[in-house]
């Protein structure tokens, strides 16, 4: 659930990758990275390990190096055939006398949570090493537990704080939307994705999502069987027609005539069985379209909800805490002229709004409940009233 101050969904924020006997580097030497705030940009030349390194950041936070191809057919079903390219990929990438030692260490944030993995690039769907803390504290630790339930707390942990229902969910995102290599898979040209995206980020929630995910992935197993019930048909009716003219004939190399018509008969029998089993297909493609289409009038409902509430509460801004600089400041513990982050720029925020002064120039601020004409602070156009006139922000 979304509110005014903090949104329905928390993504990660890469804070430092860490690598351990991967490629150039000595045996038992480290190489460390600190991604800066705001973008970074992998360039070289073709070979050095761009996307190999892109590819081994996405195996930490995952468990598995993105598919080439991005084939789509549900989240399970992805994550699934992105785990097996996975078992194969570092093979020939990393000396077979540093296997036992390869692996890739990261540290990143998701609100206010801080999470510490390691993993050994040759061990799928285990974490060598987790550690979750929040607000400096540590909330859980992985001494002396085994790397696979350290990578199922790692899962469930961390589909709660971002607020999505399943792990395949996180896999999809991060693979197919945050993400974004050599290959260059842009999401809204492939059909299927993007739409499975569409209801994750806009639907109801993220249970509707799975939901609308699995009934894609049914429509398309049952469009897959009236395909093959009608080229069963298609063959069973010509065999029909062969008999039937091999009656007809009537020369010697023609079967029994009581054979032929029994023949006849069962072909008859299992050609009406193969139009009803493919009628009923049709039918249970149907119904999941219709599915599909009202998830899709959901979503687009929602999103001009959506878009209604945001232009009444821009219209609407009254006081100085709904002011978008102040309350997206607020939200991201992050100072907007500044760009410093952390929890002491929204306390600091905060206890300026709760003194009844103006987070910018320290001014006087009328109480919410004044009148219009008494209001103090900053107006619906961002701009500084303190002294009772509008001034320039």
């Amino acid at each position: 659930m979304s509110t005014k101050t903090h949104p329905r969904f928390s993504w990660p924020k890469l804070r430092s990758v860490e690598l351990h006997a991967f490629f150039a580097v000595q045996p038992g030497s480290r190489c460390a990275l600190g991604p800066s705030i705001g973008r970074d940009v992998l360039a070289g030349a073709n070979g050095i390990g761009k996307s190999t390194f892109l590819g081994t950041v996405n195996f930490a936070l995952t468990g598995a190096v993105p598919e080439p191809k991005r084939e789509f057919l549900s989240a399970a079903a992805y994550f699934q055939k992105a785990r097996d390219y996975t078992r194969s990929f570092y093979d020939g990438r990393i000396a077979e006398l540093d296997r036992d030692a390869a692996a890739v260490s990261v540290q990143f944030s998701v609100h206010e949570r801080t999470y510490a993995i390691k993993r050994n690039l040759f061990s799928i769907g285990a974490l060598e090493e987790l550690q979750i803390s929040q607000g400096g504290n540590v909330v859980h630790r992985s001494d002396g537990a085994a790397a696979e339930e350290n990578e199922q707390h790692y899962r469930s942990d961390l589909c709660q704080t971002i607020g999505l229902n399943s792990f395949d969910q996180f896999v999809m995102l991060q693979h197919f939307l945050f993400t974004f290599d050599e290959s260059r898979h842009l999401v809204f040209w492939d059909r299927e994705v993007s739409s499975a995206l569409l209801h994750v980020c806009f639907g109801g929630n993220a249970q509707e999502a799975g939901r609308a995910d699995w009934l894609h992935r049914e429509m398309e197993k049952a469009a897959s069987r009236g395909r093959n019930y009608q080229f069963q048909a298609n063959n069973i009716s010509k065999r029909i027609e062969t008999l039937e003219a091999s009656i007809k004939a009537g020369t010697d190399n023609t079967a029994d005539g009581e054979n032929a018509q029994a023949q006849y008969e069962a072909l008859t029998v299992a050609s009406e069985r193969a139009v009803t089993e493919r009628d009923e297909a049709e039918r249970q493609v149907n119904e999941a379209e219709l599915k599909v289409m009202s998830s899709h009038a959901e979503v687009i409902a929602m999103r001009g909800a959506y878009a209604k509430a945001f232009e009444q509460f821009m219209t609407g801004i009254s006081s100085p805490q709904r002011h978008p600089l102040v309350s997206s400041a607020i939200a991201d513990c992050r100072c907007p002229v500044c760009q410093n982050e952390g929890v002491h720029i929204a306390q600091a925020i905060q206890a300026k709004l709760q003194a009844t002064q103006c987070p910018l120039c320290a001014s006087s601020i009328a109480p919410t409940n004044a009148t219009p004409g008494e209001q103090r602070g900053i107006d619906a156009a961002g701009r500084c009233t303190c002294d009772g006139q509008a001034q320039p922000g």
